[in-house]
């Protein structure tokens, strides 16, 4: 993610340097640029913060999020979207806003997102029998 935030960021600047905008127009949009950047990649890249994930813990059906700040806080699943390479969880975290969450296949242990996947795909079919989920 972060290649491809650089990368983008990157054209862009090539594309207002290939323009023939006036120097101060060129010099504004690349420091709107270069801002955007550093804020992507702070919020994203940087791995600290209360926006950023660390971890995530399911204990008795409730969900955990470990921030960059190392608080825990409780989530509540919106959705999700389970693939053998892929994981993808919406979380609703009581400390306010939504998150998106992407777990990779190699970024954890290979039991734990076995299980994880069948859990959510349980969850799934049972919400769609109008039963409880996880």
């Amino acid at each position: 993610m972060l290649t491809a935030l650089g990368v983008g960021h990157g054209l862009a600047l090539l594309a207002v340097a290939a323009t023939d905008f006036p120097a101060s127009l060129s010099v504004a949009l690349s420091l709107v640029i270069g801002a955007a950047w550093s804020f992507h990649y702070s919020r994203h890249g940087l791995a600290r913060g209360p926006w950023f994930i660390q971890r995530l813990r399911l204990r008795g059906g409730h969900w955990f999020v470990c921030t960059g700040t190392g608080e825990w806080h409780p989530a509540r699943l919106l959705g999700s979207f389970s693939h053998p390479y892929l994981i993808l969880l919406r979380l609703a975290i009581t400390s306010g806003g939504v998150r998106a969450v992407v777990i990779a296949r190699d970024s954890g242990e290979r039991e734990s997102c076995r299980q994880l996947r069948l859990l959510l795909a349980i969850a799934s079919r049972t919400a769609a029998h109008g039963d409880a989920a996880i």
